[in-house]
Parts: structure tokens; sequence; C-alpha cells
């Protein structure tokens, strides 16, 4: 599913209302970055100075997952974060996908979930990720703003993506550490 055209700012503006009143250097928001509300999310906590933490769900995900024209803000991304860790899954798919959630659910406080609580597409979507944040007892916040929707059509985002680039909703969700400083949440990097 994609995200509208119209939808992009109301869910950027709602992620910078979530994460207003984070301490900047305690907050560390962990992604997928994928196309969409993940980039969003990972955008929005730069801009509020957190730091941004990659889980990739396998070593193929940059060619296999990632769009063309996506390339220049994912690479953008990818570069600005703070650890990136990459799972040992054999292709990125939707185990691999459900795995880099345990993976981010693993290092989390909260959660903030870009969804409209509509049921996944499939295997691994935000609704399952939801679902186990919740059977672990994470704090789950869901943001859709009102006038946001999905969207089948492609579009030019005025924001973050080069021109022609399509905004997908994530099949992952966006979480983010807060309250625990930055020096104990590092990890090795394979």
């Amino acid at each position: 599913m994609n995200l509208s055209r119209d939808s992009v700012p109301l869910v950027a503006e709602t992620l910078h209302d979530a994460l207003k009143d984070h301490d900047e250097n305690e907050l560390v928001g962990i992604s997928c970055l994928a196309q969409g509300s993940d980039q969003i999310f990972a955008r929005v906590v730069l801009e509020h100075g957190g730091t941004v933490e990659v889980v990739l769900p396998a070593a193929d995900y940059r060619e296999r997952k990632i769009e063309p024209e996506n390339l220049p803000e994912f690479d953008d991304l990818m570069n600005r974060a703070h650890v990136v860790r990459t799972l040992p899954c054999e292709k990125s798919d939707g185990d691999a996908y459900m795995a880099a959630s345990a993976e981010m659910l693993d290092s989390a406080d909260s959660l903030i979930a870009v969804w409209d609580g509509n049921p996944s597409g499939g295997y691994s979507g935000t609704a399952d990720v939801v679902a186990t944040a919740r059977e672990r007892g994470i704090p789950v916040t869901m943001v859709w703003p009102d006038g946001a929707r999905r969207d089948q059509n492609v579009f030019h985002s005025p924001f973050w993506w080069p021109r022609g680039s399509p905004v997908k909703q994530s099949t992952t969700v966006m979480l983010v550490r807060d309250g625990v400083p930055l020096q104990c949440c590092k990890r090795s990097v394979p």
C-alpha cells in the first residue's frame, strides 16, 4: 500500500508531535528504512536531534527492496545512521521482515506504528508487529492522522524523496527507545 500524496505531510506532522517532548539526547529511532513511513520517521527523529539505528532484514535488502528512485534517500539515511545492523537472513522476505521487527522490538522501550488499524496484507505486516509488541508488553502508540489515507497511485512527494519516488506504506513499524542513554544502546555491527 502507498500513502497518498496528501498523507505524507500529515504523517510527518503527527510524528513531529509524537516526538516533541522527547529529550534529543536520549531519542533513538529504530527502523528498517523501508520507503514511506519508515523513512519519514527516521527524518523526523533526526530533525528532533535524535539518532537513528537501522536494522536491515538481510544483506540483499538495498538491492532487492529499495526502488531505484528511492536509493538517494535510503543511502542518505543509512549514512546518517548511528548504528546499522544487518540480520543474517538469506534474503529479504516476510520471515526476514518479521525477524527485523523482532530485533527492533528487542531494543525498544516503546513503539510508534504508522498504521490505519486495518489488517496486514500478509505475514510480517504492521498488524503482526503491533500484536507482537502488545504481547511483549511494549507500549504502542498508533499514528494515523485525520485525513490520512492509503493510495495505490505513485506520486511525487514534496518532502524527502527524489521526484517520481513512490512512497509505500511501511510493512514494518518504527520504534523509539527513549530514556536510555545512547552509550548503553550500542551493539556490535557485523
